[in-house]
């Protein structure tokens, strides 16, 4: 599944400002941790 970059700071923006944890809330979005962290790593370094 391929994401825009705008749907992955979507993502990050969520993660940052969820209550719970990076894990958990990860989980519930069904995202992988390695996959969110290598994405995150890839957005940030493009932008």
């Amino acid at each position: 599944m391929r994401l825009s970059a705008a749907e992955k700071y979507e993502i990050i923006q969520l993660v940052d400002r969820s209550e719970l944890g990076v894990n958990r809330t990860l989980k519930e979005m069904g995202i992988h941790r390695a996959h969110f962290t290598n994405g995150t790593r890839r957005t940030l370094l493009t932008d």
